[in-house]
């Protein structure tokens, strides 16, 4: 199943470096996926189990692991709340091109099989296996002082996403 990332802020709106990105998938794609093939009297079933997603934020840091579907963002939650799974840009993005980062996000399985009926052997661990990818987008700004005895400085107010 590919993930449909959900990124707080989202990309179609923008973010800051240093502030806390909230990441998840909606809770109904983490879960567990099964399928079974029967011949004769022997039945073989695979199931597959949410490991963890893997978050690559397109900035060049290491990849951001999150053991669970993270925690959604709901408009109105209090300042103090705290997500299951976020990551913070340490660099702007809108200084280079194409000025936002592309995340992509890739839910991995731990597999495992067993077998019911005339079988060698009753089943066992299969390993971690990805699933496909998915991609989204997220600009990242650096926040600029505004002096305020008089002189102007940058407004980080009026800036867009530049996520296509």
């Amino acid at each position: 199943m590919t993930p449909n990332l959900q990124i707080a802020p989202p990309p179609t709106y923008h973010s800051y470096i240093r502030y806390e990105n909230w990441l998840w998938i909606p809770g109904d794609q983490w879960r567990t996926v099964q399928a079974s093939v029967s011949v004769g009297g022997t039945t073989v079933t695979v199931t597959a189990e949410p490991s963890r997603t893997q978050w690559d934020m397109g900035d060049g840091k290491p990849v951001k692991n999150c053991y669970g579907a993270g925690r959604e963002w709901v408009k109105g939650m209090s300042e103090d709340a705290v997500t299951a799974c976020g990551y913070a840009y340490e660099d702007a993005s809108a200084s280079d091109e194409p000025g936002y980062f592309t995340i992509t996000g890739q839910l991995f399985y731990d597999v495992r099989w067993s077998c019911a009926g005339a079988c060698s052997a009753p089943g066992g661990p299969l390993g971690e296996y990805p699933g496909p990818t998915s991609t989204s987008c997220l600009t990242v700004y650096e926040r600029q002082a505004v002096n305020t005895n008089g002189s102007t400085g940058q407004s980080p107010q009026g800036r867009r996403s530049l996520c296509p």
